[in-house]
């Protein structure tokens, strides 16, 4: 979980699990810090994941997260998720939520 940013991830973490994010990937997916890695996501899903963690810490993407992403993606694609997290990130920031302290009815029961 990017920044701490819980009801980003109460609200997202369903939409991993329908789209087929298993036990193991949203635990990697949940943990928070810097260095976030494990099993239970394929290399196609990484892609994703250092792509957005990258658009939301840098703004500027390295070349080498950059590279992967497209490595698995059309152009297409690469737009369709750029504009998704860009969309996101510029309507509701990752850290909103943490600083008007929001607080969510949890997935997790």
């Amino acid at each position: 979980m990017l920044n701490g940013a819980v009801y980003e991830w109460e609200h997202h973490a369903p939409l991993a699990r329908n789209g087929g994010v298993g036990e193991e990937g949203m635990r990697v997916l949940g943990s928070e810090g810097e260095a976030r890695s494990g099993e239970g996501l394929s290399e196609k899903q990484w892609a994703v994941v250092k792509y957005t963690d990258a658009m939301t810490r840098e703004v500027r993407v390295p070349d080498e997260v950059f590279a992967e992403l497209r490595r698995h993606f059309d152009d297409r694609e690469v737009v369709e998720i750029t504009a998704t997290v860009g969309l996101e990130i510029s309507f509701f920031p990752p850290l909103f939520g943490s600083i008007f302290r929001v607080v969510v009815e949890s997935w997790r029961g």
